[in-house]
Order: structure tokens, then C-alpha cells, then sequence
């Protein structure tokens, strides 16, 4: 091979020896390596021997690697030898070197840590920086723990009322609350409602209350909050509320809005990020936030409502979180709220007077063929149709079940019903009842209403096809039409043709008749796929079994759609990465099967042809 001569190496070419070629360069002036190919010599370049070869081919090997070249490199003509195992190698560091390496400033990381819990010298405030007389304060959630005086700690937390302070005691810092520095929450917008309680929340008594020690001896003390809850008579013209937020539960007096034109009390919450649990005496809110962060906890780590809370009673109070009030109740009831007003206003129904109808609050695959959406407008003329079919999979689920409570779905308020992923349950109960009543042995009166309803819901009515792939489709495919024509509550389009597959994994399990009539490789249209979609969905959401298992019927059906749409969500992220991979994988595959067709088609005979 000339010195100069490069030749690129595409994904999964087969090259019989690989050479590597030094160049200095690029970025930082780094050495790097270029893969080269020791190519065959123009007469025996074909990646396939020829049917009259009078030479004895050399072996070809496939060297399935990614090799990239890079662009503005000075050449230096050196060639060095090269190990392609090392080919992949990064050079950065393991977990385990880096562990390693961590192990001598152990003690460092420790001191630092442990200063921390000492007054800081000089003991200056760090928000008027002058010297600290009285009490020394401590914010936990502002950058760098830093110490305030109690003027300075009341005037910088008004609009951070939720952050975690400690107060220095003797010889440490204990916990503390700022409604004892004077903080409280103000909700009346000009602040003329705030400024007229303010002298009388700023009394000597509640300074007087905060400096008072219970008693000598902590072990004797009752009280084991640290003074968690204000005393209603020191706050006049407030409301004393519990605060359940990301950091713990807080107890703030909290100061309405009594303008003329001032709204309900629960919006006033609601304006200001907070959720109240209550709609009258409202005496316990959540934050925005924490609703948030509950849900999303619940998705990505599937941890219970109980669970959650009980985290944060120990965020509260970790040597004493029995002492914590309890709302794991209420918690439970405003997160299925805050989860029903986010998904209004995630699919568009917070600016219409329209009530959601059946799936459409679902997340629909953006792949798929979707007439008005995502194809041409003369997309019937084209006669290659079976690029526009609808591919549908279907399984059952073992794992997620409920468990039978007494009194089990007396009084459940559905929030949703069907307008997600889960069936609607009246129409759904129907169905099952009139089979009982046909005195019918259909195991798949369960199958066939989920399909007929995936059918309708996923814009079939244009489409002339629809793939569906299901492990017993040998035997579900026999009677699924009569059966439609029998029931009461299925139906399906006449014009749709219904093509039935078996996935790649549970095919060669059937009959070998079975492989050749129903695998995917020989089905028109259903591409490199494996139909087994649901299996690895299912390990997934698998994981919702404990929580979800002792809900209502109604939480459960709601979460359970939740589920699904965040698995949903997580795959649209992943499409166009996905498909853009594959793409290249199947550019590689297609000129690999044409090669491979060429070289049949030059040794078949006609007849063979025929």
C-alpha cells in the first residue's frame, strides 16, 4: 500500500489486516492513530469468491469496528504497530483507581467536615457583617451553611420561609425553626395586610418564646420538635399551618390577604406554590415542589406513599420521627390531584372547555403512521401500502396484581377513566358480564376487547392494515373475528386487514408450520423486529407491584397510566437516536444482503430461479 493512500473502513467491511499510521495534530497537537486496511490487490478485492476463481481465496475475516478518521491531522508517514485489542480503550480511570486514590484524604475530607460544626473565626454575620452578640443562626439550605444574626436571618429568609436553620447552643448548633426569628409567610400581594400585623408579630413575648429552654434536662423534655409549632396567641391576626415541603414539614403563621378584592384563601395558596390539603380551615399545605418531587420518586424509584413520607419525617426529625404529624393521608389524596392537573395541562386541556375523551391523554408513538400527522397527503396512491400499516403487540401481565380489600371499590373517585392507557371500567365490566352471561369458555374475552379498543383509540380508521403480533396467534387468530361478531361491546373496521405475527423469541417454540406462517422475517412490512416489545416494558414496570398493590382501585388505575406514560415519555426521547442508529445498521446490513443475493443469484440456474 502507497504511503500516502488511505482507504476508509466502513462499519462491518471485511478486511483480511489492518495497519495503524501515527499523526501528530488535532486537538492540543495529541498523537492518534488511523486504521488502515491492508486491502487485497484489485483482482481479488471482491468481499466474495467468484464462481470461477481459479485461485484459492484468502479467508476472509469480519472486522465489525467503528474507525474514525480524523479530519486536519498532519501526516508524518510513520507506521507503527498496532494491538487492536487495545482498539475501544479510553485510558480514563476505574471506579476502583479512583477509590484508591480517595482513601488517603479520607482524614482531610473528614476535618473539613467536622469544622464545620464549630463557630466560624471571625464570628461575623454574613448578611450585615458585623459582630455576633445574641444568638448565632445557621441556614442549612443557603450556600455554604452560613451564620446570621436573628435581624438578618428574619429579613433574608421572608422569601425563603422554608429553609432548615439550627441555632448555637452552648457548645453546637440544635435545631431550630425560623418562626422564631419572625419569619412568616405573607400572601396579600401590595403587603399592606403584612405591614399592619407585623408589630404585633414581632412582639417581646415571641422573642422571649424563642430563647426559652423547656427544661434543664432534654430527656424530661415532651416536647422532642424543638419547638416545631408556633403558639397560636403569639401570632395575632396569622394562621399557624403546617408546611410539608421537600426538606421536612414546617410549622409558619401564615397572613391572608383581606383586601377588598382579595380571593378565597385556597387560590391565595395556590398563587403562591402552595397546595392546600383542605378546602376549608385549611391547616396543612404542600409545596408545589414537593408534589412534584413525590410523583417523580414514585416513577423513577417506584417508592409507596408511605415510604415517601416516612422519609420525610426523618428529614424532619431523625432521632425522633414519631413526633412528626402524620399526612401521609392527605399527601396521598393531593398527589393524585397534582398528578390529574398536570396531565390537563400536559395534553392541552387547561385552555378548553373540552373534557378529555378515550386515550387521549396517552402519549401515541411518533413512529407510527399517523394520516394528517406524519404522513404525505397522497400517501393511498402509493402501492407499496404496507409501509403505512399499524403494528400492534399484545401479552398479559402476571405480576401486577391487586390485592382484594374489604369494602374494595366502595365510593373510589376515578379521576381518569379511560382517558389514558387504562380502559374505561362501566363499558369494560359490561363486556365481561355478557360473555358470563353466554356462558362462553373464552379465555380471550380479556384479548380481544384490549385490541378492539387499541384499535379505535390509535387512528386506525384510514389505515387499510394492521400487523399484530401476539405469542399464541396460532390459535387466538381462528375465532377472533366470529368472536368480534358476537359480543355486544366489539367491533372492528371491515375494510382492516388484519395480518397476525409471532414473535421471533416464542415462535420457535410452536410447530414448525407455525414458523413459516406467523415468524416476522417472512411477514411483508414488519421489518427487523423481534415483536416482543412488552417483555422488556414489563420487567419495567414490573417494579410498581409493592405500591401499587394495596391501592384503591382508582389510585391504582391512575398510577399505573402514569407508569406507562413516563415509559412512554422516556421512548420518545430515545426515538430519533434510536432510529438514527439503526438507520446506519441497516444501510450496512442492506449492501451485505445485496452482495450476498448477487453472489446467489450469478450461481443459480434458471431453473432454480424459477
Amino acid at each position: 500500500m502507497a504511503p500516502g493512500r488511505k482507504h476508509e473502513v466502513k462499519r462491518r467491511e471485511r478486511v483480511e489486516l489492518y495497519r495503524c499510521r501515527l499523526t501528530r495534530g488535532g486537538k492540543k497537537g495529541r498523537a492518534k492513530l488511523k486504521l488502515l486496511p491492508h486491502t487485497p490487490s484489485k483482482r481479488n478485492q471482491s468481499l466474495s469468491p467468484r464462481k470461477h476463481s481459479s485461485k484459492s481465496s484468502v479467508p476472509q475475516r469480519s472486522a465489525r469496528r467503528e474507525t474514525e478518521f480524523f479530519e486536519g491531522d498532519v501526516d508524518h508517514g510513520e507506521f507503527v504497530t498496532f494491538d487492536l485489542g487495545g482498539i475501544g480503550n479510553s485510558g480514563s480511570k476505574t471506579t476502583h483507581e479512583y477509590m484508591g486514590e480517595w482513601v488517603p484524604k479520607e482524614r482531610l475530607y473528614l476535618h473539613e467536615i467536622l469544622d464545620q460544626e464549630a463557630l466560624p473565626n471571625p464570628l461575623e454575620c454574613h448578611g450585615c457583617h458585623g459582630t455576633i452578640l445574641t444568638d448565632v443562626w445557621r441556614c442549612k439550605d443557603c450556600l455554604g451553611k452560613p451564620v446570621y444574626c436573628t435581624d438578618c436571618c428574619r429579613q433574608l429568609h421572608s422569601t425563603s420561609p422554608l429553609h432548615r436553620v439550627q441555632l448555637w447552643k452552648d457548645s453546637h448548633f440544635q435545631p431550630s425553626w425560623l418562626w422564631k426569628s419572625g419569619v412568616h409567610v405573607s400572601l396579600c400581594k401590595s403587603g399592606t395586610c403584612a405591614s399592619t400585623l407585623a408589630p404585633d408579630i414581632e412582639t417581646p413575648d415571641l422573642a422571649e418564646h424563642a430563647h426559652v429552654e423547656p427544661a434543664l434536662d432534654w430527656t424530661d423534655n415532651e416536647d422532642l420538635t424543638f419547638g416545631a409549632k408556633p403558639n397560636q396567641r403569639l401570632h395575632p391576626g396569622s394562621k399557624i399551618m403546617c408546611v410539608v415541603h421537600t426538606n421536612g414539614v414546617h410549622y409558619l403563621p401564615f397572613v391572608f390577604c383581606r383586601c377588598a378584592e382579595a380571593p378565597s384563601d385556597e387560590v391565595q395558596l395556590l398563587r403562591h406554590g402552595f397546595y392546600p390539603a383542605t378546602f376549608r380551615d385549611i391547616r396543612t399545605v404542600f409545596t408545589h415542589a414537593l408534589l412534584d418531587d413525590y410523583l417523580l420518586e414514585m416513577l423513577e424509584c417506584f417508592t409507596s406513599t408511605h415510604h415517601y413520607y416516612s422519609k420525610l419525617r426523618r428529614v424532619t426529625n431523625k432521632n425522633f420521627p414519631h413526633s412528626v404529624p402524620d399526612r401521609t393521608r392527605e399527601l396521598r389524596r393531593a398527589g393524585r390531584q397534582w398528578r390529574r392537573l398536570k396531565d390537563l395541562k400536559r395534553f392541552g386541556f387547561g385552555h378548553t372547555r373540552k373534557t378529555p375523551g378515550r386515550g387521549e391523554m396517552a402519549l401515541f408513538c411518533a413512529a407510527c403512521p399517523q394520516p394528517g400527522i406524519n404522513l404525505p397527503e397522497d400517501w393511498k396512491d402509493d402501492r407499496d401500502d404496507w409501509k403505512y400499516q399499524r403494528s400492534l403487540v399484545a401479552d398479559g401481565n402476571f405480576v401486577l396484581v391487586h390485592r382484594k380489600q374489604k369494602r374494595q371499590g366502595e365510593g373510589d373517585v376515578f379521576l381518569k377513566s379511560g382517558e389514558g392507557y387504562m380502559t374505561e371500567r362501566t363499558r369494560y365490566k359490561e363486556h365481561l358480564k355478557a360473555a358470563e352471561e353466554r356462558k362462553e369458555s373464552n379465555r380471550q374475552v380479556n384479548m380481544d376487547y384490549g385490541f378492539c379498543e387499541a384499535l379505535k383509540t390509535t387512528h386506525t380508521d384510514e389505515l387499510s392494515k394492521v400487523l399484530l403480533v401476539y405469542d399464541i396467534n396460532c390459535q387466538y387468530s381462528k375465532h377472533l373475528f366470529e368472536r368480534i361478531e358476537e359480543a355486544d361491546h366489539l367491533s372492528i373496521n371491515e375494510k382492516l386487514t388484519v395480518i397476525f405475527g409471532i414473535g421471533l423469541f416464542h415462535v420457535h417454540g410452536h410447530q414448525d408450520s407455525c414458523f413459516a406462517r406467523y415468524a416476522l422475517t417472512f411477514i411483508r412490512g414488519a421489518g427487523m423486529s423481534a415483536g416482543e416489545i412488552l417483555e422488556p416494558l414489563w420487567s419495567v414496570i414490573n417494579l410498581a407491584a409493592g405500591p401499587t398493590s394495596m391501592m384503591t382501585l382508582a389510585q391504582r388505575d391512575e398510577a399505573l397510566d402514569d407508569f406507562i406514560l413516563d415509559n412512554n415519555w422516556k421512548k420518545l426521547l430515545g426515538l430519533v437516536p434510536s432510529i438514527c442508529k439503526r438507520w446506519e445498521a441497516s444501510r450496512i446490513e442492506l449492501s451485505i444482503a445485496e452482495e450476498d443475493f448477487e453472489l446467489l443469484d450469478e450461481t443459480a440456474s434458471d431453473a432454480q430461479r424459477r
